[in-house]
């Protein structure tokens, strides 16, 4: 079963009409968000391919060509943007801004132009985490990769520490961090291999 929720728009002169499905299957860790554009006038029309992402203040953002990452770290909340057969970019310096634009790049490039009655479909997957290393999690899944679950648990002699900076590296690197929860243990999902926490 699945749920979905459908955006259209109007078509403005010499711009595609485009309509986008908002998609979540059961069973899930992600949205898949489809975008379809469709030229319906007399002439060719030509357009890039880019999403606007709205964050507040806080989040750090990080970004390679098949992933999109943001991240706070107090308010344990992370996204991910995840695009299909398309790699991605920066418009500009928008994301070291904190106010990310980002271009796709597809077979033919960065801009499409459609003929009149052609279409265009561009997908991408938005994940929600409560820590980056979570939503990178959920990414290694969608690339078929095979993932360990670990719960890590913080205590001191009083007992349970809530709210613990945990650091995950692996060969000196800060793969992702997260604070632990107010009760219980702090879940991870990790490839195979060897880290320092």
């Amino acid at each position: 079963d699945s749920a979905t929720v459908t955006v259209s728009t109007d078509w403005r002169s010499e711009q595609p009409e485009m309509e986008v499905d908002y998609v979540l299957h059961d069973g899930d860790r992600h949205i898949t968000v489809t975008s379809r554009y469709s030229n319906p006038h007399d002439e060719p029309v030509q357009f890039a391919l880019r999403d606007s992402v709205r964050v507040d203040r806080g989040f750090t953002h990080d970004l390679n060509p098949s992933l999109y990452l943001c991240h706070d770290f107090w308010w344990r909340q992370a996204y991910g943007i995840v695009p299909v057969d398309h790699e991605l970019t920066s418009v500009g310096d928008t994301v070291q801004r904190g106010r990310p634009v980002l271009g796709y790049k597809g077979e033919n490039g960065s801009k499409i132009t459609l003929q009149p009655g052609e279409t265009y479909t561009l997908t991408r997957m938005l994940i929600p985490g409560e820590h980056d290393l979570d939503v990178q999690a959920t990414t290694r899944s969608l690339h078929g990769e095979s993932l360990t679950s670990m719960a890590l648990v913080v205590t001191d002699p009083n007992g349970f520490v809530p709210e613990s900076q945990v650091v995950v590296t692996q060969g000196g690197n800060e793969i992702g961090k997260a604070l632990t929860p107010d009760a219980g243990p702090l879940m991870l999902r990790l490839p195979a291999g060897d880290y320092s926490i």
